[in-house]
């Protein structure tokens, strides 16, 4: 753990400097000690330069729908800007895999909405728009993560699927995803009791048409 150790308390805490805007090194403890089954397995990357921590990244894989969960991903200042997080994801995504057994269906991950926070927030989302991901075409809320916080409206859902470059993505997997995200990454012990959760079904409920657009990052942002 010495070297999950060195990672957050350097390179992470570096990332996320805020106590409200981190995970705490319990909780990440806690996901090492607790999830390694089909529902969920928590992957902790942590990428070296000869003796030098150069980022990490935590992924879920949830099973049930083969699909990944990126928490985030961070870089150290002084390697920013020379593509690695890229090569990160290029490699995790062939790491999980192997690990697996069988190739990826979806990644999805949450973002800043420039349209809510400004145009500071344009360089993350577009990042995620040239490793190929596309806006999922909903009002996402994150719940709450604890009875003291709020919902955050200010994210949405960005999603990737591996094998083609598809264009909508069924509701019933999205539905899906947000029961289990919100379970595991989030601790919410009855998704279908959140109020926030509920309010996002009621919207995915009311599109007949059994799927959500993916919109292209270029044209969302436009």
């Amino acid at each position: 753990m010495d070297i999950f150790h060195n990672f957050y308390y350097g390179v992470y805490r570096e990332a996320f400097p805020h106590e409200d805007e981190c995970e705490s090194y319990e909780n990440f403890m806690g996901y090492i000690q607790k999830y390694g089954g089909k529902e969920l397995y928590v992957h902790i990357l942590i990428f070296y330069n000869e003796e030098d921590i150069v980022g990490g990244m935590v992924i879920d894989h949830f099973g049930k729908i083969n699909t990944l969960a990126i928490e985030f991903i961070v870089v150290a200042k002084k390697y920013q800007r020379q593509g690695l997080a890229t090569k990160m994801i290029k490699y995790t995504n062939s790491y999980v895999e192997q690990q697996h057994g069988r190739k990826i269906d979806w990644t999805i991950i949450e973002v800043e909405n420039p349209k809510l926070v400004g145009q500071e927030a344009n360089a993350n989302i577009y990042f995620w728009g040239q490793c190929h991901f596309r806006a999922i075409g909903f009002n996402y809320i994150q719940p709450a993560l604890s009875p003291t916080q709020k919902p955050v409206e200010i994210l949405l859902l960005c999603a990737y699927h591996h094998h083609n470059n598809a264009t909508t993505i069924s509701i019933a997997h999205v539905k899906t995803f947000l029961q289990l995200y919100s379970h595991y990454a989030m601790g919410i012990d009855d998704p279908l009791k959140n109020p926030t959760i509920l309010q996002m079904f009621e919207e995915l409920d009311s599109n007949d048409s059994g799927n959500l657009d993916l919109i292209d990052i270029k044209e969302f942002l436009a």
